[in-house]
This record gives C-alpha cells, structure tokens and sequence, in this order.
C-alpha cells in the first residue's frame, strides 16, 4: 500500500518483522514434515476406505447368500 507520495504506508518495522516471520517460515521444516505426514495419514485413509469397501461389498454378498439358503431350506 502507498501513500501519494509513493512512500509505503505500513511502518518500516512491521516490513521487517513480517520479512523475518516469512524468512523463518521459509527456513522452518517442521511444516514440511508435518505436511507430509498429513499426506500419508490421507493416503492410509484412502486406502482403508477402498479396502472396508470391497469387504463390505463381500460381506453383504455372503449374507445374502446364507439368507437365501436358510430361506429355501425350511
């Protein structure tokens, strides 16, 4: 943000309070490490989610399959 003069409005030392945030934020690899980590805990989560579905599909099928030999049975 500028003024009409061209000078910027924000006071020089909140730039460089926010320069040296940016450049710590930068020079920081624990968001990096927990980024990755939140990647794979989505990855397991898909893959869990793909898996209880087959098995769900299975399991209904073979349910089924015993309801209907028990109803032709008696």
């Amino acid at each position: 943000m500028l003024d009409p003069k061209g000078k910027s409005r924000v006071p020089k030392k909140n730039q460089e309070t926010t320069m040296k945030f940016f450049t710590k934020l930068l020079r920081d690899e624990a968001g990096a490490t927990a980024i990755e980590y939140g990647l794979i805990a989505a990855l397991i989560a898909v893959a869990a989610i793909g898996a209880m579905s087959t098995l769900g599909d299975n399991l209904s099928a073979t349910f089924t399959d015993v309801s209907d030999n028990l109803s032709s049975a008696t």
